[in-house]
């Protein structure tokens, strides 16, 4: 059994932390597309920045995607209004229930 079919018959999931620009994002989909279709069985799901959760959501082939609230948390950030541990500890609640799914 080769590598690929190994893979694909165990299928898989892989979560994508995707947190640039919208052009990052649609580069990204495009390697992601690759590897969907050499392993069908793999189910991919995103995290984006929320601006662009909209758009990663019309993507089909997506299994889910978690749209992070970066301008809240990283906006308060910037502006001196929490710490950077604060702001960690605030990401790390949120990215508790997207975590938890193995």
């Amino acid at each position: 059994m080769s590598i690929a079919t190994a893979a694909d018959a165990r299928g898989g999931r892989c979560l994508v932390i995707q947190l640039s620009g919208l052009d990052g994002l649609l580069r990204s989909l495009m390697a992601l597309r690759a590897a969907q279709q050499l392993y069908p069985s793999l189910e991919i799901s995103l995290l984006v920045h929320e601006e662009h959760a909209a758009a990663a959501r019309k993507v089909s082939w997506i299994r889910e995607v978690h749209a992070f609230p970066s301008s809240g948390v990283a906006g308060a950030l910037a502006k001196g209004r929490v710490t950077e541990e604060q702001a960690v500890s605030a990401a790390a609640v949120w990215l508790k229930p997207v975590i938890s799914d193995p």
